[in-house]
This record gives C-alpha cells, structure tokens and sequence, in this order.
C-alpha cells in the first residue's frame, strides 16, 4: 500500500491505475477540467476527465499555501461530493480546491523592444493525479518512501532507468518487478563523446 509504482509508458500506468479504482467499492465520480484558450492536451498536468473514489491513492500535485501537503505528496480520498474533494493525509481530512494551470507565451514586442509574456490558455482541475502507478517521466522530481519499479520490456529512452531508481529516498524503499538488464540502460553517446575528447586533451 506505501508503494508507487513506476512504469515507463503511459499506457502500463493507467491500466494498472483503473484495476486499482475498480477494485474499489462505492460510487465513482468523475470531475471534468475547465480549459479556456490553447492547452496542449500533452502538458495537462492531470486526466481532463478525473475520476474518483473514497479511498482512491492520490498524489497531490501543487504545494498548498498553509503547508499541509507539497508537490507529491500522496493521500488518499476521503469525501467525495458533486464540486468538492476532500483528502485524508497524516490522519487529518482536508478539502483539496481546484487551481488553475496557465500556458505562457513568449514574444518579442518590437514596439517595446522586450520579450513580452501573455497567457495562451489555462487549465483549472483539482491538483490530483491517481497515484497507485505513475510513469517514470511524470515521476520527475519526486522523492519517494517506497518504489516499485517494473520496467515491463524495458526502458526506451536515454535515463529513464536513473530518474526511475533515484526517485527513492533509500535502497531499503526500492523493490524490482524484475532484475534490472543492460539494455534497461540507456546513455547518448554524444555525452561519452565529451568524455574521449576530454581524455585526447590530457594525453
């Protein structure tokens, strides 16, 4: 129950995501985002169409102004009603309130002779993301107590397997679906590239 899993494709951690929802009892309900203006369907920072139950695992994904949670902290649902969530984290129940996300452009304004920022779009959801598994990349800047890790075929790009094993605080909280394998991991070869013309230099 501590562990979150850590898959590379997005696909692995939805369907291990959903087995864990329907497995749950009760009533699910789904709240749907607001978007206005250009907001490119790969950055929404969670599902358009987030669905919900009591006792769902959650991650919590901005930092709350009174210090009760960070960016990844994981909770777990508590009381669902038709515009409104509250999360059970450390024993305490909290209503958790929709925020809004913004898309940023930038432009240079010849006139003022400055790069100039507007807001493109914005994206208002409740900050949660279903957190019984996640992908290696939403993953990114975590640290966590306990990961499972189970890379299925294998990596497919250069440091996944790194950011996947570092996202853990200590090795006693890692466990591996499998034994981790060569081609699970990746280098560019233009960083060893730097590394033999560092190496030509000295000799």
């Amino acid at each position: 129950e501590s562990y979150v899993i850590l898959t590379p494709t997005n696909a692995a951690a939805s369907r291990i995501n959903l087995a864990y929802l329907a497995a749950l009892p009760g009533q699910a309900s789904a709240y749907a985002a607001g978007i206005s203006g250009e907001f490119n369907s790969a950055a929404h920072p969670t599902d358009e169409k987030l669905v919900l139950k009591r006792g769902a695992k959650v991650m919590l994904l901005r930092n709350d102004p009174e210090r009760r949670w960070v960016n990844g902290s994981i909770a777990r649902i508590a009381r669902l009603e038709e515009e409104r969530v509250w999360i059970a984290l450390d024993g305490k129940e909290h209503e958790v309130e929709q925020v809004a996300w913004e898309n940023r452009r930038y432009a240079y304004d010849k006139a003022q002779e400055k790069i100039v920022e507007t807001v493109a779009g914005t994206f208002r959801q409740f900050p949660l993301r279903l957190a019984w598994a996640l992908t290696i990349h939403k993953s990114q800047g975590l640290t966590l107590d306990h990961v499972y890790l189970d890379l299925g075929r294998g990596a497919f790009a250069h440091g996944q397997t790194y950011v996947a094993l570092s996202r853990c605080r200590s090795l006693a909280g890692l466990a591996l679906a499998r034994p981790l394998r060569g081609e699970d991991i990746l280098f560019d070869a233009s960083v060893l590239g730097y590394r033999r013309l560092f190496e030509a230099l000295i000799c």
